[in-house]
């Protein structure tokens, strides 16, 4: 029983319903299903407490920073005890001059990448207190790319993103590196790093 591992786990997939300007974001197929079925495992088969793990959909900006800033009360609580889980599926850009990497909640477009969050304030959250481990699995790619078209497809863009300075006992799994795209597995209903993590974990 894996009673001080806490998780956060978003998917956010619908984006052209939440964006009433003309430049809509595209969705993230499966995204919603990434994250229902991997907050399942972490209950099912890691053995964390249903109540250990916070599962959102489709969220904004301000929901996202309100979940992460509840694994960082936590960790101040459990004095250096707790695991932290942060797993996300959804766009992921970035800032084309200053190549910083950010999540794209559904409330932000990538013509608006400032509203979006910085992985490194993600990292400085979650690393404000000691922890046995902070794990962060990220189903997005921060090329400009996405799982049905690019981000900035108009413009043809590719980015290579900075990469983030971890701090010890923290870990990050993501789905692509550099200039790579992110993939959906169709005939998973899955996006397809998302699909073989969670086969490996079983």
């Amino acid at each position: 029983n894996n009673d001080r591992t806490f998780a956060l786990v978003v998917g956010n997939e619908d984006y052209s319903s939440r964006q009433p300007n003309l430049t809509k974001e595209s969705n993230v197929p499966f995204a919603i299903n990434d994250a229902k079925i991997f907050a399942e495992y972490l209950e099912k088969t890691l053995c964390i407490p249903k109540k250990n793990i916070s599962l959102m959909f489709n969220s904004t900006t301000s929901e996202i920073f309100q979940g992460l800033n509840k694994l960082r009360l936590i960790s101040n609580v459990t004095e250096g005890q707790a695991k932290l889980i942060f797993y996300y599926a959804g766009h992921g850009l970035p800032d084309e001059k200053t190549k910083v990497q950010y999540l794209i909640p559904v409330d932000v477009s990538g013509t608006n990448i400032e509203y979006g969050i910085r992985l490194d304030s993600v990292v400085k959250i979650l690393t404000t207190f000691p922890n046995q481990q902070v794990t962060l699995i990220l189903d997005a790619c921060f090329s400009g790319g996405a799982r049905n078209q690019s981000l900035l497809s108009s413009r043809g863009i590719k980015i290579t993103p900075k990469e983030t300075n971890l701090k010890n006992k923290t870990v990050l799994f993501a789905s692509s590196t550099g200039s790579e795209n992110s993939n959906a597995f169709p005939e998973q209903n899955h996006g397809m790093f998302t699909y073989f993590l969670l086969k490996k974990i079983k």
